[in-house]
Order: structure tokens, then C-alpha cells, then sequence
């Protein structure tokens, strides 16, 4: 029953570690695109990295609704993944298809298949903390 418990605690920590990770990583775009010094794809005029910024704050959020609130946390929690993962999805297919449709990391690395790799590790480890009663 402790191991149970830790193991939940232990998941609920690298759960907010990567929505951190995610949130770290999009906030320097959302802020370098406000400056002007890069440029995200727009849909109807809003930059689709303010978006994503949007999504992964609030997946933060979520994880502090306290716990008696379930489902506000699971509705929260889930629309924010899901408008998250629908964008990478999106931009991963557009830079297959089209090429140069995504900003790019550091090291040359599309940032929307960083974000698909992210949310992907989001809902396994999600899932996982879910199943354990």
C-alpha cells in the first residue's frame, strides 16, 4: 500500500515536471514572437504559440485544483492537453508535408515534434497514475 502510494506520488512529481518542461520551453517562444525576433504560424491572427503557452499554463493549473474537484480538474486538465496535442499534431503533419512550418529548437529540431513527444509523455504518465488505485 505504501510502495501504491508512492509510486502515485512519484507520478503526480514527473507529470508536473514535464507540463513544466512544456511550459518552460514554449514560454521563450511566446515572448521572442511578442519581441518580434521570431515568427509562429498565425491562425486567424492569433499566434499559435500563445496558444500552446495557453494549453500548458493551464495544465499547471489543473494539477493544483484541489482533489475533491475531480472532474473541473479532469475537464480543465484534459481540454488543455487536448487543444496542445491537436496544434503539435497539426504542425507536425504541415512540416512532414510542407516543410519549415514549425520554429525550431536550438538544435534545428521542429518544436512541434518536441511538443507531440511532450503531450504523448503527458498522457502515458497520466494514464499510468490514473490506474493506480
Amino acid at each position: 500500500m505504501l510502495k501504491l502510494l508512492q509510486l502515485k506520488v512519484l507520478l503526480r512529481l514527473l507529470l508536473g515536471c514535464l507540463i513544466i518542461i512544456g511550459v518552460t520551453g514554449v514560454i521563450p517562444v511566446s515572448y521572442n514572437t511578442y519581441l518580434g525576433l521570431t515568427q509562429c504560424p498565425q491562425i486567424s491572427g492569433i499566434f499559435i504559440c500563445y496558444i500552446v503557452s495557453v494549453g500548458y499554463i493551464t495544465m499547471l493549473v489543473a494539477q493544483i485544483i484541489p482533489k475533491n474537484n475531480i472532474r473541473l480538474q479532469n475537464t480543465i486538465f484534459y481540454s488543455s492537453w487536448g487543444v496542445v496535442f491537436l496544434v503539435a499534431l497539426i504542425g507536425v503533419i504541415f512540416e512532414i508535408v510542407q516543410g519549415n512550418a514549425c520554429p525550431k529548437s536550438t538544435t534545428g529540431i521542429p518544436l512541434c515534434y518536441l511538443s507531440l513527444l511532450l503531450t504523448l509523455s503527458i498522457l502515458i504518465v497520466d494514464s499510468i497514475k490514473k490506474q493506480i488505485k
